[in-house]
């Protein structure tokens, strides 16, 4: 089953028609010309423009954003949450004891 919105899907995501697999033996391309149409100019068209992925990454690039300060601030506050549970845990294992001593 071929399906062109799918192909269209696969070429924004970033799929290029040198990473495709073959079809049958055929490059997908050919399952789009039949019966003398042709419907690889929208395939053509989509691979002429931006992937998404080439988009986000220009996006990123073109933020007023550290990355490096972000990753510190961002581990701090799991380092912080880490310790918290920690110390909730060993809360609840005190409380534990104390009932097993109490229950016997």
């Amino acid at each position: 089953f071929q399906s062109l919105q799918l192909r269209e899907i696969e070429i924004l995501i970033g799929l290029k028609d040198e990473d495709r697999f073959l079809c049958a033996g055929h490059n997908y391309r050919s399952m789009f010309m039949s019966a003398g149409k042709d419907y690889t100019q929208d395939l053509n068209l989509r691979l002429s423009q931006p992937s998404l992925k080439t988009s986000i990454y220009t996006w990123l690039a073109n933020l007023d954003f550290d990355l490096v300060e972000f990753m510190h601030a961002f581990l701090k506050k799991k380092e912080q949450q880490f310790i918290q549970k920690g110390k909730e845990l060993k809360r609840k294992e005190k409380i534990f004891r104390n009932l097993e001593d109490v229950v016997g």
